[in-house]
């Protein structure tokens, strides 16, 4: 029940959807269920969430509401991630790749090993991608058509122990250029078609849509624009001091700061012309260039962070106790043309509709937690209750625009409590075998819609009941784990795009009261020493019950609580691998893994009403096929060489990755995950 993907039409983001609970919205407003942590930092915009991460150690996977450790805005749940230390010997490591699409990967990491005696130690990386476009875009080259990416990254991290202190010091940069994946028009209204099919008659690129769905490897795109553009960057000192077992206190300091420019053309076109007419007098005005839809966005971000923590044991006891603090400021603008389509598809008008927007967020919370293992059960049972408060103070203004001209301002404040805790019980039935069973509430601020004129929409609000087993059996043969859970949503946070022509809205909507009810198992059997399977699977069933929105054509309210879809959600999902090891054969150790997984559908809005359109857009089943043969410690002198070759949706399954409904302008579009790519690596180590 866990789900990470491209963010559609922003390189650097990522869209986390844990037991169907996601965001389908990055824009900076807008805050996700399921939180980012690198290394103890919270990453508040899912536009800075899909860095390529270099020298990772490990990814924790925190299910359901983290009304406690990981409180801020975690409904859905939490990914931490950490990333390696400095090691305590010099080494020095570098990889090299080239794969399918003309993709370059080049990853350098220096360990400096201890400095002397002086208890300090560092390490130092540098990341570069780059890669072609996999869809060509006619009026350009490979190099820059659709999918076509750069990146250069930098990392660096000091690390000291100081008596009982123990330093880091991190730093991490990131530049990002890229061409979106190409939206495709479909379910495109016979006025639309022939207006823009006339395109070539009045000198223009051909008007580019499907009715059925299937990826377009070759298409045009206006490409009059730069490339998009991000830059990311942060910094963070951890001071870890440790007095005895019964006294630790850390405290992580974290300020980042991102930069983002796009220009999306979600009408997926190259230079399209048509006539169209004057937007005060709706007369003639000649040909001019028209577009289904076009967005330019420039959005800036920096948060500062800290976050101070206070444990120990004593005796049966073991506690917690946090304070933790967030400032963050945003500015965002969007500028929007599209060419609204008249009836009988003769005539259009161009709009430009605009948005600027500033945001300020300061989030603060104290928690604790204490866990209890009564001397009765012999240390068999563990009790851990922990309880949160937050308040986020929010203020916003936004001017809108239409064709040059302010048509509103807004500014607003609110803010925002809540208490939040948990409770769980674990019992080792013995040391391989543990069951346990788990309350906790989640909460996730309100906030602002930008583009609109309306007010603030609620915080969202989970109950999550959980029971488990986590098992390791027939001396580490076999692993299994299950849990089944059951959470209950107040005000439920869904995002409807929306346009009417002269309006480009994403619309967060509080769905009244929802539940979400499922299970998900996973089961890793190790028969031998050389041979590993593995297998899972995750099911959902949802439901609304309550939600109201206006109708569309009466404009009053409606309950579509029946008939309402889940955003992001995949009903069914389960997935089966393998790896061998064949052991030493020549040069080398030889090993090979395969992996499949498959999602149920996904619907990209609750509403049909709203969304008419949702159908034809949604995401299909996905059915992901991957595998790799790798052969390692091949010795080369002193040092020490791998080898890998991989192969990514071998299927070649054309899977929609993301999709929307534009409206009133008379189409939708989908966007699709890459086809089938394969890779060969090589790293060394020295």
């Amino acid at each position: 029940n866990l789900t990470v993907e491209n963010g559609a039409g922003v390189g650097s983001a990522a869209s986390f959807v844990l037991r169907g609970i996601g965001s389908y919205d990055y824009e900076l407003y807008a805050d996700t269920p399921v939180a980012l942590y690198v290394d103890g930092v919270y990453f508040a915009r899912p536009q800075a969430s899909n860095g390529e991460m270099f020298d990772l150690e490990r990814i924790e996977v925190l299910y359901g509401p983290q009304g406690t450790l990981f409180g801020r805005n975690t409904t859905g749940g939490a990914i931490a991630m950490y990333t390696r230390g400095p090691g305590d010997e010099f080494q020095f490591q570098q990889r090299a790749a080239y794969g399918t699409d003309n993709e370059i990967i080049l990853r350098s990491v220096l360990d400096t090993g201890q400095l002397g005696t002086s208890g300090w130690k560092a390490k130092f990386g540098y990341y570069r991608r780059q890669m072609d476009g996999w869809q060509e875009d006619l009026n350009t080259k490979k190099s820059t058509s659709p999918g076509s990416r750069t990146v250069n990254s930098f990392a660096g991290q000091l690390h000291g122990d100081v008596g009982n202190l123990k330093v880091d010091l991190r730093g991490d940069y990131r530049h990002t250029k890229y061409r979106p994946t190409a939206y495709q028009l479909i379910g495109v209204t016979q006025d639309v078609i022939d207006y823009f099919s006339r395109s070539p008659q009045y000198g223009g690129d051909p008007f580019v849509y499907t009715t059925e769905r299937t990826l377009l490897k070759k298409l045009y795109q206006n490409n009059a624009y730069p490339a998009a553009k991000d830059r990311s960057w942060g910094t963070s000192l951890t001071l870890d001091y440790s007095a005895s077992p019964a006294f630790n206190i850390k405290n992580v300091l974290a300020y980042r700061r991102l930069k983002l420019f796009s220009n999306n053309d979600p009408g997926g076109q190259g230079f399209l012309f048509g006539e169209v007419l004057d937007n005060a007098t709706f007369l003639p005005a000649g040909i001019a260039p028209v577009t289904p839809l076009n967005a330019l966005t420039t959005s800036r971000q920096n948060q500062i962070s800290n976050e101070l923590q206070i444990t120990g044991n004593l005796g049966q006891f073991d506690y917690l106790l946090g304070l933790f603090y967030f400032r963050e400021k945003s500015f965002g603008s969007q500028f929007v043309d599209a060419t609204f389509v008249l009836g009988g598809g003769l005539f259009a008008l161009n709009n430009n509709v605009g948005k600027t927007f500033n945001l300020k967020t300061t989030s603060t919370a104290g928690y604790g937690q204490i866990s209890y293992r009564p001397a009765m059960f012999d240390n068999k049972v563990e009790i851990t209750g922990g309880l949160r408060y937050t308040r986020d103070e929010k203020g916003f203004d936004q001017i809108l625009y239409l064709n040059g001209g302010i048509t509103g301002t807004q500014a607003l404040k609110k803010n925002f409590e809540n208490v939040a805790g948990s409770l769980s019980v674990n019992y080792k039935i013995n040391s391989d075998v543990m069951i346990y069973g788990r309350y906790a509430t989640g909460y996730k601020a309100g906030g602002f819609n930008p583009g609109t004129i309306q007010p603030p929409y609620n915080p969202e609000k989970a109950q999550a009941f959980e029971i488990g087993i986590k098992s390791d059996l027939f001396e580490n043969v076999v692993r299994f784990n299950a849990a089944l859970f059951h959470t209950k949503y107040d005000d439920l946070q869904t995002t409807q795009f929306l346009f009417t022509g002269t309006e480009q809205l994403n619309v967060i909507l509080n769905a009244a009261q929802a539940t979400y009810t499922g299970g998900e198992a996973q089961l890793t059997v190790a028969p031998t020493s050389s041979l590993v399977f593995n297998a899972y699977v995750g099911v959902i069933k949802p439901k609304y019950k309550k939600f109201v929105i206006e109708d569309p054509t009466t404009f009053q309210p409606i309950d579509i609580s029946n008939t309402a879809h889940f955003q992001l959600l995949s009903k069914y999902n389960f997935g089966v691998g393998a790896e061998y090891t064949f052991g030493t054969i020549g040069v080398g150790e030889l090993s090979a893994r395969v992996d499949y997984a498959y999602k149920s559908k996904r619907y990209w809005y609750a509403s049909d009403e709203l969304n008419p359109r949702n159908h034809i857009i949604a995401g299909n089943p996905a059915n992901i096929l991957s595998a790799s043969i790798m052969l390692d410690k091949i010795a080369v002198g002193n040092s020490e060489l791998q080898i890998q070759v991989r192969g990514d949706n071998l299927l070649d399954q054309e899977r929609v990755e993301a999709g929307a409904d534009l409206g009133a302008l008379g189409s939708g579009f989908v966007t699709y995950a890459r086809p089938r790519s394969f890779m060969l690596q090589v790293t060394g180590t020295f």
